[in-house]
């Protein structure tokens, strides 16, 4: 058997946000008749976003170009909010064409804006987006890093919904590294979760990851009872994909057991839904697994009829990697039938699309790599022109520091100098007064002295004149005698 969906899904935690104006998704051609009408740019942007996922399921171009018309109005009105989600949509799209560092790119941004808008439930989904790059690129210890960082926020916000698909992709890291006592843990983990909020997608993808970790356990009767559990609810909530996966996961699990019967009658159950989708890769995948069946029970007419109807479509739909394993298949069923000469032609059909698709392949890692070189080479002019900022800031800063510094101790010196001013002036004023009141007494005892001179003239003046008065009486008196 080779399934046409992997047994265990991958879940992206929330690629889209929900249109403020519209609570379940419209039809495409309602939403583009609001669009021409629709003036206000929040609302259009969401209208856009709307358009976008209807498209993801259709046609990834049109997903590409409403997103970026959304981005780019986003930006032209500089909704920061709007631009971090359709860059983590962008990243999502590109994901799903398996450019994987053109995704990271995206996500990198929108991380940024989201973080600058400290937007946790933002952040939160794009760390859970790039954990899912890195898992599907190999990269583990990336892909568990940003998985374990994601859940780690979810839990501070005790946000169960994101903690359920955050379990789911832990479980799925866990399970792609064989260790699947952790990988079932968390997708039990998940599966409560899921229970409590009644999801009941939720409930079928954690019910078909754990049903295909017993299937790698070799429990294949559990496994069996894991995945009709999970159909019974698929046929109740009507999902069409949901049954055509289970009744071919189911249908392989008994061909493990070698019940060819009942593997080809849940295989017809699978194709008969694909063909009522009319989901050609489904239908193709459908009659390579049957074809695979008959092969192996030696019913080599039924083997090459539905082989060669797998061929047909195949080549019409021109699906490659599926292309590759139909001409191995049809090669056996010729060699085992001794028709070695068409056995040989298949087999070069297959060697020629092999060597296409990893021609393909290598130009897909080359132009990744191109793309990486770009990256980087951006990532390095960016750091250049930061690192210049900063040294620009730096320098800035230390002659802000410089000029403060002089100023602050020009300013001590002013204040320094104008304390000794005012101290001499103190000294000098407290000088003044004294010698003024030195001058004041020296001038009293001047005064003092001059007033007793003048007071000795008058008493050594007043006995030159007795002396004289006595002279003249005694020259008188002598005459008369």
């Amino acid at each position: 058997m080779i399934p046409f969906k992997r047994i265990v899904f991958f879940s992206v935690l929330i690629l889209w946000t929900q249109s403020l104006l519209f609570g379940q998704r419209s039809e495409k051609d309602s939403l583009l008749s609001f669009l021409k009408t629709v003036t206000n740019d929040s609302v259009k942007i969401n209208t856009l976003v709307d358009l976008a996922y209807i498209e993801y399921q259709n046609d990834l171009d049109k997903a590409f170009m409403f997103t970026n018309e959304a981005y780019e109005l986003s930006k032209k009105i500089n909704n920061k909010h709007q631009i971090s989600v359709c860059l983590n949509i962008l990243g999502n799209l590109c994901m799903e064409r398996h450019s994987h560092r053109q995704a990271i790119e995206y996500y990198k941004k929108s991380s940024v804006i989201a973080e600058n808008l400290k937007d946790t439930a933002m952040i939160t989904k794009v760390l859970g987006n790039m954990g899912l790059v890195y898992l599907e690129t190999g990269n583990f210890v990336e892909a568990f890093s940003y998985q374990y960082k994601c859940m780690a926020l979810l839990e501070k916000q005790k946000d169960i919904d994101g903690l359920a698909t955050v379990y789911n992709n832990i479980g799925n890291l866990y399970y792609e590294q064989e260790i699947y006592d952790k990988a079932m843990e968390f997708h039990q983990k998940s599966l409560q979760y899921r229970e409590k909020l009644n999801d009941k997608n939720g409930i079928v993808t954690s019910l078909n990851n754990i049903g295909a970790i017993y299937d790698a356990l070799k429990k294949i009767d559990t496994a069996i009872a894991i995945h009709e559990k999970a159909l019974k609810i698929e046929i109740e909530i009507d999902d069409k994909f949901g049954m055509a996966y289970s009744y071919n996961n189911i249908g392989g699990l008994f061909e493990q057991k070698k019940l060819r019967d009942r593997a080809l009658a849940f295989y017809l159950k699978s194709l008969a839904i694909r063909e009522e989708i009319h989901d050609d890769d489904g239908i193709a995948s459908c009659y390579l697994n049957i074809g695979i069946l008959n092969r192996k029970f030696k019913k080599y007419t039924e083997a090459f009829d539905y082989l060669n109807k797998a061929r047909e479509l195949t080549e019409k739909i021109g699906k490659r990697s599926l292309l590759k394993d139909i001409y191995a298949q049809l090669s056996d069923v010729y060699i085992e039938q001794g028709n070695y000469k068409d056995g040989f032609k298949f087999h070069q059909l297959f060697m020629q699309t092999k060597d296409s698709l990893f021609n393909i392949e290598t130009n897909d890692r080359v132009a990744d790599i191109r793309f990486q070189y770009e990256f980087d080479k951006k990532e390095a002019i960016s750091k250049l022109e930061q690192e210049n900022r900063e040294l620009v800031f730096t320098q800035e800063k230390r002659q802000q520091k410089i000029i403060i510094y002089s100023v602050s101790i020009g300013f001590v010196l002013i204040c320094l100098l104008s304390i000794f001013i005012y101290r001499g002036y103190r000294i000098k004023q407290r000088s003044n007064i004294q010698l003024e009141n030195m001058n004041k007494v020296i001038v009293e005892k001047n005064k003092n002295i001059t007033d007793s001179i003048n007071y000795a003239k008058r008493i050594q003046t007043a006995l030159m004149t007795s002396e004289k008065f006595m002279q003249k009486s005694l020259d008188r008196l002598v005459k008369k005698k």
